[in-house]
């Protein structure tokens, strides 16, 4: 990669990346390189430059910024031309030297990984493209005219921080899913699905009532702060949470099926459901309101007896199952 805009932009030179520090040959490369290998019209970068109040001589100005552009990309000896077509500027360059275009093809090979079920691979893939990261996407450009690209690259990248987590958490890799969403949850405190993993996540570490606390605090400022209640996902995350220290118990030597367990059941082939979906439709994750994959909200030793909960709800004496439907 030559150019990176998943953080401040800047541009490889001599094997280093360094930071343009003129604000203007910044926010011009940056406008070329969030659309790459399209026209930007002299207009367009008017407005990138200075919104809705450019100066009388704009034009002029947009013309000596990118003339100084041009000459430091020939310095850096990137492979990279800068040309001007009509009233546009155009910068040629291949779009795997771009850290953003590498982002988002290794998110697609995330999905792909996941469904020929390699999760291992998944895994690794999703980890290098977040680490593609180093701040904000074009946190040094601060242009109005680029904040819905800014927008974009930040959603897909939230998106793969979830899909991330829902791989991890079908690893059985509790505890990087809560370090990787402490972080995340405190930079978006509204965010319903990452609240939910983590929250998965501290549960199968033992620590339900953390758990709990992480979901009482989103709803309380979901109420407090914007008037709305959570939705499906978080609810039954927190049923979950809840009915998990329920479960089967014994009577006079006699298997008691409580409500509870069955349920549980029902749950976990539930979200066998979800994992077939995943492993077999890219995006479904986003399409799906239900718990990410392996998060099977009943306590370990719970979960290893669901099968047999199963079996033997059948044989028990008497008939006295407690029916869950």
């Amino acid at each position: 990669m030559d150019f990176k805009i998943l953080g401040p932009v800047s541009v490889r030179s001599n094997g280093r990346f360094r930071s343009i520090s003129a604000h203007r040959q910044r926010k011009i490369l940056a406008a070329m390189l969030v659309d790459p290998n399209r026209p930007v019209s002299t207009s367009q970068l008017v407005e990138v430059l200075w919104g809705e109040e450019p100066p009388l001589t704009a034009v002029q100005q947009v013309q000596n910024c990118v003339g100084a552009l041009r000459r430091y990309l020939s310095e850096t000896a990137v492979e990279a031309e800068l040309t001007r077509i009509s009233s546009s500027y155009f910068l040629e360059l291949s779009v795997e030297q771009i850290d953003a275009v590498r982002f988002r093809q290794l998110c697609t090979d995330v999905r792909a990984c996941a469904r020929r079920g390699d999760l291992k691979e998944a895994s690794q893939t999703a980890r290098r493209a977040l680490d593609l990261w180093s701040g904000e996407a074009l946190e040094d450009v601060g242009s109005d005219a680029l904040a819905p690209a800014v927008t974009r690259l930040e959603e897909l990248r939230i998106g793969l921080v979830e899909e991330y987590s829902q791989i991890e958490l079908a690893r059985g890799n509790n505890a990087g899913v809560v370090v990787e969403l402490s972080g995340w949850v405190t930079r978006h405190p509204y965010h319903e699905i990452l609240h939910g993993q983590l929250a998965l996540a501290m549960h199968h570490m033992g620590r339900t009532a953390e758990a709990l606390d992480v979901l009482q605090g989103l709803q309380s400022r979901l109420r407090t702060e914007l008037g709305i209640e959570t939705g499906a996902f978080v609810k039954k995350v927190h049923r979950g949470l809840l009915d998990s220290h329920e479960g089967v118990g014994s009577h006079s030597g006699e298997l008691i099926v409580a409500a509870e367990a069955l349920n549980l059941l029902l749950s976990a082939l539930e979200q066998l459901r979800f994992v077939a979906e995943l492993l077999t439709s890219p995006g479904s994750l986003h399409r799906l309101g239900g718990p990410p994959v392996g998060a099977i909200v009943a306590p370990r030793p719970m979960v290893g007896e669901l099968s047999t909960v199963a079996g033997r709800a059948t044989r028990v004496a008497g008939g006295t199952a407690e029916r869950a439907v």
